[in-house]
């Protein structure tokens, strides 16, 4: 006979996770359903970085020094899998910046951080897979600018509460 400590008190658990952040920035001009965000050497295409299992996707932002009033920009986070060349990737998340003011900023300074209240889980194969940007819709004379997405894992559990019955 074991003793049962269930029965002798009661925890509340908290998660605790550990963060990360991707981005890219623009390596020329700004086109619709275009790959060209790079990741510091100037190379586009369907690049990516590699990311291991367990991440989900908690927010995504985007920023540009020059953004005109009424532009409008939708950039995808993609799974390019195992294959980064791979142009019909899937769509993890995305974020839409409608004008220049849409995230709080202006046509100087334009840009946006959205948060997801349900965070999206990235999917893995073989423990790892590759995400990238693509830009689907553009309108308006954007330029110089950033995206990024910002991630989390879970990394265990931390006891906030113990109660003795």
């Amino acid at each position: 006979m074991g003793l049962d400590l269930s029965k002798l008190l009661s925890t509340t658990s908290q998660s605790v996770y550990e963060y990360r952040d991707i981005w890219s920035e623009e390596a020329g001009v700004l086109n619709a359903d275009n790959s060209q965000w790079s990741y510091g050497n100037g190379s586009t295409g369907f690049i990516g970085l590699p990311i291991d299992s367990g991440w989900e996707v908690v927010a995504m932002y985007f920023h540009a020094d020059t953004y005109p009033a009424t532009g409008s920009v939708v950039i995808d986070l993609m799974d390019y899998g195992l294959d980064p060349s791979n142009a019909t990737a899937n769509t993890i998340a995305t974020i839409s910046v409608t004008s220049a003011t849409d995230g709080g900023g202006n046509t100087n300074n334009a840009f946006k951080y959205q948060v997801y209240t349900d965070p999206i889980a990235i999917p893995t194969v073989a423990e790892v897979t590759q995400v990238g940007f693509i830009t689907r819709t553009l309108s308006g004379a954007i330029s110089d600018a950033r995206v990024g997405a910002r991630l989390r894992r879970k990394v265990g559990d931390f006891i906030t509460d113990i109660t003795f019955n």
